[in-house]
Parts: C-alpha cells; structure tokens; sequence
C-alpha cells in the first residue's frame, strides 16, 4: 500500500478499495495523500454515515495539515449539514481552534483572535454540557490576554511618542474594553498624565477646557488610589491644572473673544478663581493681581465698547453701561494696585471725552 499514491488510487473502480486507502493514509498522518481520495469518494456514499465520516476526515485532515482556514470552511459546513452528528460538537469546537491557529504575532491585525473567542463563546453556548467548555473558557481567557497586550502596545506607543491624546483616549478605551486588567492602576495614571501633558501642548484657546480634563482626571485617580505610589504626583499635577486653568482663563477672556463677550468670560475667570485659589497651596507671580486684573479687563471692554461711538443714543447707552460696572467694581480692586491706578485714568478720560 506504501507504493501506491492517490492518483493511483482514485483510478481504482471499488469504492471501498479507496475508503481503506483513505483511512490508512488518515491514520498514518499522510494528509496531503488522504485528501483527494476522500473528495474523490465522498459522492459516493452520499446520505450514508461514512460520508458523515468522510467530510469529517476531510476537514481534519486539512486541520492537521495546518491549512487551518479550508479547514475551518469544512468544519463550519459540517456543522451545517450534519447538525445532529455527535462529531458537530468536534467540529464547532474546531471551528476556533482553527481560527485560533492562524493568530499572527501582536504587531499585526488581530482580527482571527476575536474570531476564535467569537466562535469559542458560541460553541460555550451551544453546548453548555460539552466536557470542552472549561478549555474553551481557558483558551477565550488566554486570547483577551493577547487583545489586552495589543492594546496597550497601542497606547504605549502613543504615550512613548508623546501622542498624548491618543494615548489617554486609548487607555481609557482599554480601561472600558478590559475592565479586570492587572496594569489598571498604572493605566488610570497614565490618563491622568497624558491629558495634562497634552493640554500643555494645546493652543490657548483650548487650554482651559483641557486643562480642565486633566483636573478631573488626576481627582478621578486619587479618589480611588489614594495610597498610590502615583498619588503624590498626580495631586502636584492637578495643583498646576488649577495655576493653568487660571492663566489660560484670563488669556482666552484678555484675547480670544469679541469685546462684547469678553465681561462674561472675565467674570467666570473670577468665579474659577474663588473655585481654584483656596487649593492652591503657593500661588504662583503669575497670579499676582488676578482679580485686579479681570476687574481691569471688564471696565476696559466697556471702555472699546463706547470709544469713538458717534451716534448719541447707543453712546448714552454704552456710557451707563460703563459708568455702572465702573462703580460696582472700583471698591474691589486692591488699594494702590496698577490695575487700580489705570481703572482710575480709563474712568478719567472717559469724562473727559464723553459729552452727552
């Protein structure tokens, strides 16, 4: 028999003749002999048991052979044609070992890892009672491992390469997706770390708002942390969250916005102030006269916005709206300040000029 090949073989008229050769070539591990009779035959034994038997063979041969995906196609078709077969339960299983088998290494697209958890979980489901349920609960157990590694190498490339928002949107995602990671402590961390980081790199505009992320992110970890290694760190970073809040407040409402608008913004500087100040355990020179400052900035919007207005109803207007915060601010400012003494010379000139 070790003389003859398939082609051999399948020339032969007995049918039975070639399902020994077949089962011989099966059992002896010589797949790429097997395989053609077994497709050669099949047709004869249609509506049969062997012929069961022989898709059977055929889709374990191309397994053992390590053609994992032909394979995978014959077991799922199996399954389809022969659903009341005690080999179904075999074949479904399979069906993700084989997927499971062509998982290439992290770097490259993991879509056959959640295929093989995908097919391990509905054959759990399946058949709840198959004595292979605790392997295909080791093996889903072992694949989530490989899809959380591939996500933190995806998030630490980020946080190595100072993508900063990338890498705290990512760690989060990986926080959502492997809520019973070991790393989650060091990755709750890294979120709070990389939202500061990147709101020091953002435009003024956008600093406050992300600054203002960091904050809640860094308070987020504390709270559940508050023995960490990290903690210390991360209450100085939310310190200089509060310090950046602040400046880049007063900015956006000194520059960003219309002068129309700017009264608003200069008084929620004010409120984030009142909010801020109280934990900030050193204030910086940069916070000297902040309250001073967002006063200043109010009366001289008020200021732009009646300076060389020539029609007299709306100066009118404008004059009162002027005067009005002028009063109610005045009081406030610290005695002596520069802030205070230009207040005083903005009020000056606008009496001297303004003639209603």
């Amino acid at each position: 028999m070790s003389c003859k090949d398939s082609q051999y073989v399948m020339r032969q008229s007995d049918k039975n003749v070639k399902y020994k050769y077949a089962m011989d070539w099966y059992m002896s591990k010589k797949y790429l002999e097997a395989i053609p009779v077994i497709e050669n035959i099949m047709p004869n034994f249609k509506g049969s048991d062997t012929a069961a038997n022989l898709y059977f063979m055929l889709a374990d041969c191309y397994y053992l052979n390590k053609e994992y995906m032909v394979a995978a196609y014959h077991f799922k078709t199996f399954r389809d044609i022969y659903p009341r077969s005690y080999k179904a339960e075999v074949a479904a299983f399979k069906i993700a070992e084989c997927y499971k088998n062509e998982i290439p290494r992290l770097e490259l697209e993991q879509t056959d890892n959640e295929k093989a958890i995908n097919y391990y979980k509905a054959f759990k489901a399946e058949y709840p009672n198959s004595p292979m349920v605790e392997l295909a609960s080791s093996e889903i157990e072992k694949l989530n491992s490989n899809l959380e590694r591939k996500a933190l190498m995806a998030a630490d490339l980020y946080f190595k390469t100072s993508n900063y928002r990338a890498a705290a949107v990512t760690y989060k995602n990986v926080l959502n997706r492997f809520p019973k990671i070991k790393s989650y402590e060091n990755l709750y961390y890294k979120i709070g770390y990389s939202y500061f980081r990147f709101a020091e790199k953002s435009i003024t505009s956008k600093q406050a708002e992300r600054y203002e992320t960091a904050l809640n992110e860094c308070q987020n970890f504390v709270n559940r942390f508050p023995n960490s290694k990290y903690a210390a760190e991360l209450s100085l970073i939310q310190e200089k969250c509060r310090v950046n809040i602040l400046i880049s407040s007063y900015k956006n409402a000194n520059s960003y916005y219309l002068i129309e608008d700017r009264p608003l913004y200069y008084n929620q500087s004010l409120e984030l102030y009142e909010e801020f100040a109280p934990e900030i355990k050193i204030l910086p020179k940069d916070l000297d006269h902040y309250k001073d400052k967002c006063y200043l900035g109010i009366i001289e919007s008020y200021y732009f916005l009646l300076d060389g207005v020539k029609d007299k109803t709306l100066l009118t207007e404008r004059h009162n709206i002027f005067k009005e915060n002028y009063y109610k601010l005045i009081d406030k400012f610290n005695a002596n300040s520069q802030e205070l003494r230009k207040a005083e010379e903005i009020f000056a000139k606008v009496n001297q000029t303004t003639k209603l």
